[in-house]
């Protein structure tokens, strides 16, 4: 803050000393010119480039010609067309200045230093997260998959708890790898983002506790994206403890077994998982003792968790669950579609459920054990819970529902 301080008291000299100068004519420039840049904050790894374009206004004012300047040249540097490079960690000022310099704008640039890595097998695997283990001075992680390989013993880890810890997981979008039987678990106050990598556990595992992905923990944030599939799981594939959140912004969750809720991802108590693309589709929550029933073959949001729906598809999600349980807990939904799974939304508990938007459409009838065939509906309603359930336009959902063994809908639910 100092140096940016002394910087633009310096600048504030240079700019009245030009303006005591004589201008000729043809140098006057226009009234209420201004500079403005297309960015005026900005974080970049070391060793990236960034292009910073200046408009002046208006577009006839008398000087157009632009002159870029660092005040640490040692950070980062510009050239003559606003290109900017990060050379070391630490923060700058970039000004763009008229040349007659009566007129500026400035970009503050905080420059942070990534290691990255390259990983073809899972003896690299399991050296790069030790590595950072080991080394957490940095915070900021590129691990690049170049290859599929297979962990030994269901390989589990987690990064080191460092605040503002940031890991990016990235596969080839061409050639997409496959990690097998490794399992991820991000902590409190860590970013970690998973972008074309296929998440997958071994078909001939036994049903156990075993998940893909989980994040959990105040701050603790997990981001998938791209051509990314997590699947085959023998628990949820993703789970989301207390106080972590998940956003699903592509790719795909399925084939994926619990043995009793939230096949696909399971929300935890004060966790939040907010969808806005991708599918999940094909998972399960069965009993495995009993063969029975159970909540969230797609989703499932328990006590106080909150799932936020804004795009996407759920579907076709397992015989024996619904595609979304929400028990006592929050769903949001703004728009995607939750289609032909045997009941599209489940409600029990004290939940609060609000449309705004999207499509709730379509059973699964077909292939439905006889003691199910009561769930083939969009959706089912506990008839002795305490829940709120409305529109985003604050009307009432309930009383658009038959009343029968549970309250249920046949036809479509959304606004459009």
């Amino acid at each position: 803050m100092k140096q940016k301080m002394l910087f633009l008291t310096v600048l504030f000299f240079m700019l009245l000393i030009a303006s005591c100068n004589r201008l000729t004519e043809n140098e006057i420039p226009i009234p209420n010119a201004k500079i403005s840049l297309n960015i005026s904050t900005l974080s970049i790894p070391v060793g990236e480039t960034e292009t910073l374009i200046a408009k002046i206004e208006p577009d006839n004012a008398t000087k157009q010609s632009i002159i870029w300047t660092s005040s640490d040249e040692s950070i980062i540097t510009v050239s003559a067309e606003g290109v900017i490079t990060a050379v070391s960690d630490g923060y700058a000022i970039i000004l763009a200045t008229t040349k007659n310099g009566l007129c500026y704008a400035i970009c503050d640039v905080t420059v942070y230093y990534v290691d990255k890595f390259t990983v073809t097998t899972s003896e690299q695997w399991k050296a790069v997260i030790q590595f950072i283990r080991e080394n957490g001075n940095n915070k900021n992680y590129i691990i690049y998959i170049e290859d599929s390989f297979v962990m030994p013993d269901a390989y589990a880890f987690r990064f080191p708890e460092i605040t503002g810890l940031t890991v990016d997981i990235m596969g080839n979008e061409d050639d997409i790898p496959t990690i097998e039987d490794s399992i991820l678990n991000i902590t409190s106050y860590q970013t970690v983002t998973i972008q074309n990598i296929v998440f997958k556990h071994h078909s001939s595992w036994s049903i156990a506790k075993v998940n893909n992905l989980s994040v959990g923990g105040k701050g603790a944030v997990l981001n998938m994206k791209g051509n990314t599939t997590v699947t085959n799981s023998k628990n949820n594939g993703v789970i989301i403890d207390e106080y972590g959140t998940f956003n699903m912004y592509d790719g795909i969750i399925c084939d994926n077994i619990t043995y009793y809720n939230g096949g696909g991802v399971s929300v935890y108590p004060y966790a939040t998982f907010v969808m806005s693309g991708g599918l999940i589709t094909r998972n399960g929550a069965i009993n495995i003792d009993t063969g029975g029933a159970n909540g969230g073959g797609g989703v499932r949001v328990h006590d106080n968790g909150t799932f936020i729906m804004t795009g996407g598809s759920i579907s076709h999600n397992n015989t024996y669950a619904r595609g979304i349980s929400v028990a006592s807990g929050t769903f949001l939904m703004s728009g995607g579609t939750i289609s032909n799974n045997i009941v599209g939304l489940g409600v029990s508990g004290i939940s609060n459920v609000v449309m705004s938007g999207g499509i709730i459409y379509g059973t699964q009838s077909s292939g439905a054990p006889a003691e199910y065939a009561n769930y083939s509906l969009a959706i089912s309603i506990d008839n002795d819970s305490n829940k709120t359930l409305k529109y985003g336009d604050g009307t009432d959902i309930l009383p658009h529902l038959d009343e029968s063994r549970n309250y249920t809908i046949h036809t479509v639910i959304g606004r459009e």
